[in-house]
């Protein structure tokens, strides 16, 4: 979408979530978390599912294309009615940091609110960010449980408001999301689709791609 049409689109909202990542493969977790943030934060208008260009914490090796990685989110997410797709980080290239999404959704509409979904155990390394004042100062964090002790996440999330007044940190009540994306992979390349994690419309599509096989 070009700058034109993201400007107009997001000038008529209000309120909006974005769950990032590089969704390689989306998984079952992603899904629940897309439900939970509209489900508990029904003042939302969209929820913006934003895939990755290249991760800037994370290795990237072994990441498919953003075609791929698309294709499987909108798989995942069509049931979800408020769930919008976004290739915004990928068409921006480069390494993906989230202040720079921020910041080019505030130039388009400065006043719009919005929510960042993030694991919870992100809030451990948040000051590691770039730019993380910043990044606190323009958004709602909304901190979902993971594989990590939840009360000590409270009062993690406490104290960075303390020290950071500008900062709103919201917690989703969500079951743990303790799925590794690089375990599916590894599975996927022995031949093994784990419908636990991964829905059957996902696993139909690697299937038919043939991803994450090394035999390709």
């Amino acid at each position: 979408m070009n700058d034109l049409l993201l400007k107009r689109e997001f000038e008529a909202l209000n309120c909006i979530a974005i769950l990032g990542g590089t969704f390689n493969p989306v998984h079952k977790g992603h899904i629940m978390l897309a439900e939970a943030i509209v489900e508990q934060y029904p003042h939302i208008e969209k929820l913006y599912i934003m895939p990755n260009n290249i991760p800037a914490y994370k290795d990237s090796k072994g990441v498919i294309s953003s075609n791929h990685r698309i294709n499987m989110l909108k798989l995942a997410m069509k049931h979800i009615e408020k769930a919008c797709i976004s290739d915004m980080e990928i068409v921006r290239g480069g390494n993906t940091y989230t202040i720079d999404t921020l910041r080019q959704i505030k130039s388009y509409n400065p006043d719009i609110s919005i929510y960042f979904v993030i694991g919870a155990d992100s809030l451990y390394n948040i000051e590691k960010w770039r730019e993380f004042e910043q990044v606190l100062s323009l958004c709602t964090i909304v901190a979902a449980k993971r594989d990590c002790d939840f009360e000590d996440i409270i009062d993690v999330s406490e104290e960075l408001m303390r020290k950071y007044p500008q900062s709103d940190i919201k917690l989703l009540s969500t079951n743990a999301v303790n799925i590794s994306s690089s375990h599916l992979r590894n599975d996927i390349n022995k031949g093994i689709y784990d419908k636990e994690y991964l829905s059957d419309d996902v696993v139909d599509y690697i299937k038919a791609n043939r991803l994450y096989r090394m035999d390709n």
